[in-house]
């Protein structure tokens, strides 16, 4: 099964994220609408597995393999449809709900839409979805901006991470799941 994910937003967070999935062997489509972003993500993800072949941490076959996973793509219509879409981009609410409904017409059927917004209600984002159920809060960078009731924990954190791999690769997850898959 091709583990196709997209990210969109190529900044620090976008592009981190990115350099995770694909060195976790997902296909990884990056797109941002400014494209100097995309030149400097693709340039600082090169410098960063190149550094970890010089510390010994991977292999060069290895850092080879994850840059050929991440490839670029101009336009949002471009990253096809996945079964994982990261949204990572400026913190505004409504650029935010604006890019979150374009991508989640690129989803797969069972494909979930995740957003790692840091200081937006993650309730008021998915209110404003089409299909609230397949959206999922990443907050990588400030979990404490939420109010108690929507904070994601660290554990919770890693959690979701977990999950969104596992539901990207359409492993199952739950015993439900599993007979799913199984027919």
């Amino acid at each position: 099964m091709t583990k196709n994910v997209a990210i969109i937003g190529a900044g620090t967070m976008g592009r981190g994220i990115a350099q995770v999935f694909a060195q976790s062997g997902y296909e990884v489509r990056l797109f941002d609408s400014y494209a100097p972003a995309i030149q400097s993500a693709t340039q600082q993800i090169g410098k960063m597995l190149d550094r970890a072949v010089e510390k010994g941490r991977m292999s060069a076959d290895d850092a080879g393999a994850t840059k050929g996973r991440i490839q670029t793509v101009e336009k949002l219509a471009d990253v096809g449809t996945c079964a994982l879409i990261v949204e990572a981009i400026i913190e505004k609410p409504e650029a935010k709900i604006e890019v979150l409904r374009e991508a989640q017409k690129h989803l797969s059927d069972d494909g979930v839409l995740a957003s790692n917004t840091s200081s937006i209600s993650i309730t008021q984002l998915a209110a404003a979805m089409e299909k609230p159920d397949t959206y999922q809060a990443i907050p990588l960078k400030n979990p404490q901006a939420y109010p108690p009731s929507e904070r994601l924990h660290l554990p919770d954190v890693r959690n979701s991470l977990k999950s969104l791999m596992w539901r990207a690769a359409g492993i199952p997850r739950t015993g439900t799941e599993l007979q799913k898959a199984a027919g």
